[in-house]
């Protein structure tokens, strides 16, 4: 019960207030200790690529093509005279492809490197972030000079890409991370 106070809005604040002396993670206690073995098994798993590889399987692929649809009927019928519902069916198209795609991807980071999850898990919210508020500055005169039907086109036309890494990772995974400093430590 407590993990689920600690880790409510309340339990943030609570612990930024008490400069986090209340509310601590077990990893944040002076006894903390992880279990014998964990890294060491962590790196046996992280060299069984098909285990890692399998969190961005190819199958994965309908989940992107779901995003794509999703922002091409958005992109489409987002004009007065198309019922928003047509629009709103779209957007939860891309959602579901989005947040599949996304889960898949925190899966996939924490096994690559289970030394260094944390630091992967900050990289990625702060590059997410990141993307977020530089969206802000383009974001108006892209819609203004291509309209909404041609932005949301272009934004779904990036997601092509996504396919691409993903069967990248997928293929070549394995390889990359025996090229990194950083596997195995």
């Amino acid at each position: 019960m407590w993990d689920i106070v600690r880790d409510s809005s309340f339990g943030q604040c609570l612990r930024i207030m008490s400069s986090r002396r209340l509310a601590k993670y077990p990893e944040e206690r002076a006894n903390f200790e992880l279990p014998a073995g964990y890294l060491e098994s962590c790196s046996r798993l992280a060299l069984r690529s098909p285990i890692i590889e399998s969190n961005v399987d190819p199958e994965t692929v309908p989940q992107e093509k779901d995003d794509l649809a999703g922002a091409t009927v958005i992109a489409w019928t987002s004009r007065p005279s198309i019922h928003w519902i047509v629009s709103m069916v779209g957007i939860a198209l891309s959602m579901c492809g989005v947040f599949i795609i996304t889960q898949c991807m925190f899966i996939y980071l924490p096994f690559t490197y289970p030394r260094y999850a944390g630091s992967l898990f900050a990289a990625n919210g702060f590059a997410r972030r990141l993307l977020a508020g530089a969206s802000i500055l383009f974001s108006e005169p892209m819609f203004g000079g291509i309209k909404v039907s041609g932005g949301v086109t272009l934004l779904a036309s990036f997601s092509v890409l996504g396919i691409g890494g993903m069967f990248a990772l997928y293929f070549f995974g394995a390889a990359l991370r025996k090229r990194s400093r950083f596997f195995g430590m």
